[in-house]
């Protein structure tokens, strides 16, 4: 059985350490870019969104106006026809 020295296992300790605190970082990376990625859809679906919300409210609010145009227009006819 050979044993090595102490120096030569303590090398070897930390260049363990090493390659593994590499491979931490690279998935980090990794992980970072998917994520950046992720958060750049939601904020293009977040605006596509916000869009079709505004023609939504123009829509309701063209027809409120519609309705209170009608209501206008009704009491304007009933007016005319009492005199």
């Amino acid at each position: 059985m050979k044993h090595k020295s102490v120096s030569r296992r303590i090398i070897n300790i930390i260049l363990v350490i090493f390659l593994l605190f590499g491979l931490s970082i690279v998935f980090n990376i990794i992980s970072l870019s998917n994520s950046n990625r992720g958060l750049e859809t939601y904020k293009k679906l977040s605006e596509d969104v916000n869009t079709l919300t505004e023609v939504e409210t123009t829509f309701l609010e063209a027809t409120l106006d519609f309705k209170d145009y009608l209501v206008a227009y009704e009491n304007i006819f009933e007016e005319s026809f009492k005199k």
